[in-house]
């Protein structure tokens, strides 16, 4: 296999995911953010292709601890929104097979190495399906939407670190969150909590009416319609 080759599949793969980032985000746009998802997203991919273009010279051993490495913390994640019922099971579940069975394509051999691949490709655009379909599942989406909401509401308040409810009627539960910030959708309210560094980049703005625009933004961008006060 060239380095030609591999430069090329590269550049085409971080092309792919720029879109597919941008799609699942509606166009917005957060460097930081943009720059964590695509680098994890490059790791994941690119390993994997890896495995698949020298199945036959890598070593197992230490490409199993790459990939529990690699996909470890994400199984983690969904799999403790699984257990605690933040979002659509399935999407956990979908999430959670996708990414082991694209890391597990070496065990799988030359010539049957395209059955997890398959297998990992269903699971993963499953759960980027979710994705699409709810904007605030995205940190990007959900940064820039916080930040819209900070501009709107006054400014140089004080903070504090328990969180603030919201309540109105949701359709899901699920959780989302973006840096520095961490919400819970729950069928009855929205459960907001903001990390003090977080409140002084968005210049410490009110707490209780930012909760409220965010609940509120969610809420639209999930497909909500009826809330209360």
């Amino acid at each position: 296999m060239s380095a030609t080759f591999l430069l090329v599949f590269s550049v085409a793969f971080a092309a792919f995911l720029v879109l597919l980032h941008l799609a699942l985000n509606r166009g917005k746009f957060d460097l930081k953010g943009f720059s964590l998802l695509m680098g994890y997203s490059l790791l994941t991919g690119l390993t994997s292709a890896y495995a698949v273009m020298f199945a036959g010279a890598i070593d197992l051993v230490v490409y199993g601890i790459v990939a529990t490495i690699i996909a470890g913390p994400f199984a983690v994640l969904e799999s403790i929104n699984l257990a605690k019922g933040r979002g659509s099971p399935f999407r956990s579940i979908a999430g959670i097979l996708g990414i082991l069975c694209m890391m597990s394509t070496p065990l799988f051999g030359k010539s049957l190495f395209w059955l997890p691949e398959l297998a990992g490709f269903v699971g993963i655009g499953t759960y980027l399906w979710f994705h699409f379909r709810s904007p605030p599942l995205n940190p990007m989406w959900l940064n820039a939407e916080m930040e819209e909401a900070a501009r709107i509401v006054p400014h140089g308040c004080g903070y504090s670190s328990k969180p603030i409810t919201v309540f109105m009627q949701n359709k899901s539960s699920f959780f989302c969150g973006t840096f520095g910030c961490g919400i819970y959708v729950r069928r009855d309210r929205t459960v907001f909590w903001l990390k003090r560094r977080a409140h002084e980049r968005l210049g410490r703005p009110n707490l209780e009416l930012l909760a409220r625009e965010i609940a509120r933004r969610i809420g639209e961008g999930a497909g909500e319609k009826e809330t209360t006060k």
